[in-house]
């Protein structure tokens, strides 16, 4: 079976000890590369479902079950038969991460039948960085970066490119692209929100769950869910279960209907 040569890239070297800091605080369902999810494989009898994202989709403060990734592979495993439950996301990941790694999956995995993304805000950014290689030299690295304004019409440009990328990739290998974005606030300053640039610019695989619509879909589960981490995850910060049943009506109906047709 083949593996992520975790080593050979700096993005996912850094994601790797993210990833494993969240095992050592105990995440159920990690599996032995610590991603929330089953083992990865190049083997797979059934439709082959891919997922990723940032925390959101990860699933910190939740239990894998909650998530909008594991509720959304439970409903298309209904209808058709899936080779198992692959997420690939990692806390505090940006556009720029999520294509690579996604990229890095077929290559490594196979191309996925279908490929679905919940992405994070514009601000996210990677930097280059000197890491130390523990024997007193140092090696290539990643760096995080957020909330740097100062940049924001750069990362922006990237994003939608590499974006862009990933919709072309797909469309010439035969993979349906679903994505959405949790960052859709409608209002004062939301020019830079993931979800209306990316509608504005027409992107195919895009679909925007505009906020408005995902605070009536949440008042109206909130009525029949009394669950006390609707609103906010276990960790007070990350979205609660509401948020994560949304996402996944909305995302799973978009593909209902690209099925029907």
């Amino acid at each position: 079976m083949k593996t992520i040569s975790r080593s050979a890239n700096p993005i996912e070297e850094y994601s790797k000890s993210l990833h494993h800091g969240l095992a050592r605080q105990g995440y159920p369902g990690v599996n032995s590369m610590s991603f929330n999810c089953d083992e990865l494989t190049n083997i797979h009898n059934g439709k082959h479902i891919l997922f990723s994202g940032c925390s959101n989709t990860y699933g910190v403060g939740l239990e894998k079950e909650e998530t909008w990734a594991y509720l959304t592979y439970l409903k298309l495993n209904n209808i058709e038969k899936c080779s198992g439950f692959f997420n690939i996301a990692s806390p505090g990941y940006s556009i720029i991460n999520i294509v690579i790694d996604i990229f890095r999956y077929c290559n490594d995995y196979g191309n996925p039948d279908v490929i679905f993304i919940n992405l994070p805000d514009q601000i996210r950014t990677i930097e280059f960085m000197q890491v130390s290689d523990m024997k007193g030299g140092f090696k290539p690295g990643i760096g995080l970066k957020h909330g740097d304004e100062s940049i924001i019409n750069e990362t922006k440009f990237l994003n939608y490119n590499l974006y862009s990328m990933l919709e072309s990739f797909c469309k010439a290998s035969n993979i349906s692209l679903y994505s959405f974005s949790w960052d859709n606030w409608e209002g004062k300053d939301s020019e830079n929100n993931t979800g209306i640039l990316f509608e504005n610019l027409k992107l195919e695989t895009f679909h925007n769950l505009k906020y408005f619509e995902m605070a009536d879909r949440l008042f109206e589960y909130s009525k029949i869910n009394k669950d006390p981490y609707f609103e906010r995850a276990r960790d007070g910060s990350h979205f609660g279960t509401g948020y994560h049943f949304v996402w996944s009506d909305f995302i799973f109906d978009r593909y209902l209907n690209d099925r029907k047709h």
